[in-house]
């Protein structure tokens, strides 16, 4: 039997508006994890530096200044950590006792300083354990991810954890929600994501066995609220997923905010979701058709009004449906943007504006390499406008932003000179 320890990173977050992002960012892989080494026979435990009461207005801690923007204009911004500084993480370790393996995951690639530092951390108090570093940034930059952290890399998810269930017994944070997978990957290839190289096939979970193991974390928990992140049910086990639930009478509130792809929408789709209770869903806008074209988006607004119309037809409210379109290219139309907040608006929706996070290796950071070459992953930040080339059109999309939520944020976007 081995110790193994998991380790939780805290994230970067630039401002206010970034916090809001990480809504239900549980450590969804790591609690499998933790599942699969209980399996195994292994003696776990965990340590969760991430802070989840995202909507809280309280003071982030300072992280450091990152250039905002293209290189050449010179402005940073302040930046900050959510969750725990490495002086806590350091106290949690030495209450540890010492682990044979520990194990540390980074997802979002922007984040890779932070893991960085938090195995720093690690080693510096249990020099003698082995170190593995897991999720998609090693697999994105496995050299990298060697070099910087000095710890062993995974690359790809582990075949054996694929579909097993998370394991919250360990899980400290608040429990008004618990996230569940049902279609892990994306059929689709959208030049600026890479949803497709980390899954290279799709993972479908036995969608009978989902909803028993949902009905056993709805009794122990007392939680009435399950929140879905996958990229693309719609495409693959929604419908049997929701007849299930149906049948086995889950009763509980589901929201999909991975994103359901409107061309997918079918009446009997919206009455299926209508009868199983989601209440919420993130459903793609996304930009006209010549945009889409490039982004190589299988379907866009036409579509996406098609699939309103259905919804509401079915008796939805659209108040908790997220209506994402992706900003920050470098050609960008104010206009447009301006014009698709308002639509969304119009129609008692959230117009989920987002920002693009360009990611080496991607079609559009090849589009864009002239403004990005020379930023590092850390810098590529989506809440840094990377790609933007001007300061006044870093202002713009910043007030754009803002009105996209209701001008809720107080200054968001301060830009300084270095």
């Amino acid at each position: 039997m081995k110790k193994v320890l998991f380790i939780n990173p805290s994230v970067v977050c630039a401002n206010q508006c970034q916090r809001g992002w990480y809504s239900y960012a549980h450590p969804t892989s790591i609690l499998k994890l933790i599942a699969w080494h209980r399996q195994l026979g292994n003696d776990v435990a965990f340590i969760d530096c991430m802070d989840y009461e995202v909507r809280k207005s309280t003071p982030l801690q300072f992280y450091k200044s990152l250039p905002i923007g293209a290189n050449h204009l010179n402005l940073y911004m302040d930046t900050f950590i959510l969750g725990q500084s490495m002086g806590w993480l350091e106290k949690e370790l030495r209450k540890q006792d010492p682990p044979d393996e520990i194990w540390v995951s980074c997802h979002m690639t922007f984040n890779n300083e932070v893991t960085h530092q938090t195995i720093q951390t690690a080693k510096m108090v249990f020099p003698e354990a082995f170190v593995l570093l897991g999720g998609n940034y090693p697999t994105l930059f496995p050299e990298l991810a060697r070099q910087r952290s000095g710890a062993e890399i995974n690359i790809g998810p582990i075949p054996e954890v694929n579909t097993i269930f998370p394991d919250y017994s360990l899980f400290q944070g608040p429990m008004d929600y618990i996230v569940f997978q049902l279609d892990l990957g994306c059929g689709n290839n959208c030049s600026h994501c890479v949803n497709g190289k980390l899954n290279k096939e799709i993972v479908r979970f036995d969608v009978d066995t989902l909803v028993d193991d949902l009905k056993r974390k709805k009794e122990q928990y007392g939680v009435n609220k399950f929140v879905n992140i996958d990229p693309n049910v719609a495409k693959y086990d929604l419908e049997s997923f929701l007849r299930v639930c149906i049948k086995n009478k889950l009763d509980a509130d589901l929201l999909f905010y991975g994103g359901i792809q409107p061309d997918k929408v079918t009446r009997e789709l919206a009455e299926l979701m209508k009868s199983a209770n989601v209440k919420g869903i993130t459903l793609p806008r996304e930009l006209e058709i010549a945009e889409n074209t490039r982004l190589h988006k299988s379907y866009g607004p036409k579509n996406f009004y098609e699939a309103i119309a259905i919804f509401q037809k079915a008796g939805f409210d659209l108040s908790d449906f997220h209506c994402s379109f992706p900003v920050g290219f470098k050609d960008d139309s104010l206009i447009d943007i301006a014009a698709i907040i308002k639509e969304i608006n119009d129609l008692g929706a959230i117009p989920e504006i987002t920002p693009v996070a360009f990611i080496p290796g991607t079609p559009e950071y090849k589009r864009h390499f002239s403004v990005l070459n020379g930023k590092t992953l850390e810098e590529l930040n989506w809440a840094l406008w990377p790609a933007l080339d001007s300061r006044e059109d870093i202002i713009a999309h910043s007030l754009l932003y803002n009105a996209a939520h209701g001008n809720r944020f107080e200054k968001p976007w301060v830009l300084k000179h270095q």
